[in-house]
């Protein structure tokens, strides 16, 4: 018994000169914590490690504008004046959208961009405007009325007729509430005409309208509106408005 009891104290003893070992090493690391937390030792550490790298800023994603002069016609633009006009188109970009890769591929790549404005320059006096306000809506569509009959074999952009007239479709809200101004949102049809600087509103469709001249002195308009598609007729070039009436719904 003494033996054992003997041999109890000593494991006892060490187990105390464990815990103790323990709880010092835990007491020295909270005081060299503690001391390295100061604002003096931190500023000691900083000048002899220097500062650490800044985080990189994120890429602005602001979109960019930049106006386009239509000095010629091409195949996707009408012509640009109406005898003593000029038409510049305002483009916006937004960097980081998808880019589009050009027919000729030995041309750079270009992001998408969107026509949100149109200024017109009178050659004559100088005297130029921008046809809207501001740059918040999207023009989907512009679709040229000439002066006179269409002579023959003449297509669009290469039409020698002076310009009377544009009719605009153009998106300024986000109806469908998908985060895009596009021809699934309502379209709003406006009315340029040459000897006037201000747009005329014609109406507004759900989506894209189909639009034309029929004839020399019509102009038809095929659209949707609540729910249902219309067609309206305005005369040319005067575009009073002379029917608009619903269409037969599809035979079931």
């Amino acid at each position: 018994m003494p033996h054992q009891d003997g041999l109890f104290f000593r494991v006892l003893r060490r187990v105390n000169m464990v815990l103790m070992t323990v709880v010092l090493l835990c007491a020295v690391g909270f005081a060299g914590l503690v001391v390295l937390m100061t604002p003096k030792v931190q500023a000691a550490l900083g000048a002899l490690v220097g500062k650490p790298a800044e985080a990189p800023k994120p890429v602005s994603a602001a979109p960019t504008f930049h106006p386009q002069a239509e000095w010629f016609p091409t195949a996707d633009h009408y012509p640009p004046y109406a005898r003593d006009k000029i038409l510049y188109v305002l483009k916006k970009t937004v960097p980081g959208a998808l880019v589009i890769q050009p027919a000729d591929l030995a041309a750079p790549a270009e992001p998408p961009s969107e026509d949100v404005n149109i200024m017109i320059i009178d050659e004559k006096t100088g005297d130029a405007s921008w046809l809207f306000k501001g740059n918040d809506q999207v023009i989907l569509e512009r679709d040229a009325i000439y002066d006179g009959p269409q002579p023959i074999g003449a297509v669009v952009g290469t039409d020698p007729r002076p310009i009377i007239a544009m009719v605009l479709q153009v998106v300024e809200d986000d109806t469908n509430n998908d985060g895009k101004l596009d021809a699934n949102d309502d379209v709003t049809l406006y009315l340029w005409r040459k000897d006037s600087p201000k747009l005329v509103k014609l109406l507004t469709s759900e989506g894209s309208a189909g639009v034309g001249l029929a004839g020399k002195d019509r102009y038809l308009v095929n659209y949707g509106k609540d729910h249902k598609d219309r067609i309206a007729a305005f005369s040319v070039p005067d575009f009073e408005l002379i029917y608009d009436k619903p269409l037969p719904e599809l035979p079931r």
